[in-house]
C-alpha cells in the first residue's frame, strides 16, 4: 500500500517519471495476481491500478476498455508487422506496430503482457531504425521505453521469463551504441539467467554468450571476454562441426572467429 500511495503522491506532485517507476517496479505486479488470493486492501489497490492502466484483468480496468480498430484492421496490421519481422526489416512496419500498441492498450490495458509484447517489438524496431540512421535522440527514447517495458514484464512475469530475457537482450543491443558499459552489464546478467533457465549448451545461451563476449571486449574488458568465451563457448569450439545442428554450427564459427579477432585463446 505504501508503494501505491507514494506513486500517486509523486504523480500529483508533477514527478510523473518517479511515480511511474515506483508503480511499475512495486505495484504493477498485482495486476498479474489472482484476485481471490489478495487481502481486501491489496484487492482495492489492484482495482485502482487496473483503472489507472485500463487493465482488462481487473473489473474497473475492463470497464474503461474502448477498442477502436475492428478485428479485420487489427488482423491486417498484425499480418503486415509479422511479415516485416519475418523478413528481417521490422522498421518497415512501424506504423502498423504503433496501431497495434495503441489498440492493445485500449483492449487489454497499458501493462497487460500482450500490450507489453507489442511495445517490445515496436521500440526495438524504432531503436534499430534510429541506430541505422544515427538518430541519437530517437535511439535514447527507444532505450527508455524498452527499459520500462522490461521492468514491467519482470514485475509481472518474473526474472526468468523468456519475454523478459528477450527484452533485456534487445535493450543491451541498443545500449551498445550509447552506453557500452551498461550493455556489457546487461549481457552478463542475461547470460547468467539463460544458463540457469535453459542450460549452458542451449542455443539461446550460446547466442547471448557471443553477445556478452563482444560487449566485454567493447569496453576493453578482455579478461572478462576471455572468461566468457572459454567458460561458455569453449565446449562448442571443441565439437565436430559436422555433428552440430545448423544453428550451433554457425555459432561455433562465430565463436572461433571472435576468439581469433580479439586475440583470445580458445583451446581446440
Amino acid at each position: 500500500m505504501a508503494a501505491w500511495n507514494l506513486s500517486m503522491l509523486l504523480d500529483e506532485d508533477g514527478r510523473k517519471d518517479e511515480g511511474m517507476a515506483i508503480f511499475v517496479d512495486r505495484v504493477s505486479s498485482l495486476l498479474a495476481v489472482e484476485d481471490a488470493t489478495l487481502s481486501p486492501d491489496l484487492h482495492a489497490i489492484r482495482e485502482a491500478a487496473g483503472a489507472k492502466t485500463r487493465d482488462s484483468r481487473t473489473r474497473e480496468g475492463a470497464r474503461l476498455n474502448q477498442p477502436q480498430l475492428d478485428d479485420e484492421r487489427l488482423v491486417g496490421a498484425a499480418e503486415r508487422a509479422n511479415a516485416m519481422i519475418d523478413a528481417g526489416t521490422p522498421w518497415e512496419a512501424l506504423d502498423e506496430m504503433r496501431q497495434l500498441a495503441d489498440e492493445f492498450a485500449r483492449r487489454y490495458g497499458s501493462f497487460h503482457p500482450k500490450t507489453l509484447w507489442v511495445n517490445f517489438m515496436l521500440w526495438t524496431s524504432v531503436g534499430r531504425s534510429a541506430e541505422m540512421n544515427r538518430d541519437l535522440d530517437t535511439l535514447s527514447l527507444a532505450i527508455e521505453q524498452l527499459r520500462m517495458v522490461g521492468r514491467a514484464q519482470r514485475a509481472q512475469l518474473g526474472e526468468d521469463h523468456a519475454a523478459v530475457l528477450s527484452t533485456f537482450q534487445n535493450l543491451a543491443g541498443l545500449l551498445r551504441v550509447v552506453d557500452p558499459a551498461e550493455a556489457a552489464r546487461l549481457d552478463e546478467q542475461s547470460l547468467e539467467t539463460s544458463r540457469r533457465v535453459h542450460g549452458a549448451e542451449d542455443p539461446t545461451t550460446v547466442m547471448i554468450a557471443l553477445n556478452a563476449v563482444e560487449s566485454a571486449a567493447a569496453i576493453s574488458n578482455f579478461t572478462g571476454a576471455r572468461s566468457i568465451l572459454s567458460g561458455y563457448l569453449g565446449w562448442l569450439v571443441e565439437q565436430d562441426a559436422a555433428a552440430l545442428p545448423a544453428e550451433l554450427r554457425q555459432a561455433q564459427a562465430q565463436a572461433t572467429e571472435v576468439g581469433r579477432r580479439l586475440g583470445i585463446f580458445v583451446s581446440l
